[in-house]
């Protein structure tokens, strides 16, 4: 019986942290560890940074997304602590 019950407080522990994960915002992350990710994940989350809805990207935001990551990759080389989550495009 006490094998069950630990049983089910690993389960219930494991998928309430895993929806906790999936919730958490993938541009909540620095300047450093964003240049230190894969090209793949700059990719998608120079998507994301782009797109109007963070939380979805459409096709026109993966066409720009190799100019936002160039962008993105530029400006981290000299703001390191710099959370994506917090910079905005100003077009001049």
């Amino acid at each position: 019986m006490n094998a069950r019950i630990l049983l089910v407080a690993i389960v219930i522990t494991l998928t309430g942290g895993g929806a906790a994960a999936c919730t958490a915002d993938p541009l909540d992350v620095t300047c450093q560890e964003y240049a230190g990710l894969g090209e793949t994940q700059q990719l998608d989350l120079a998507a994301r940074w782009g797109s109007p809805a963070r939380d979805r990207v459409d096709a026109a935001g993966r066409i720009v997304a190799p100019r936002y990551r160039s962008d993105l990759l530029g400006y981290c080389r000299t703001h390191p602590d710099d959370k994506l989550k917090d910079l905005e495009i100003t077009f001049r």
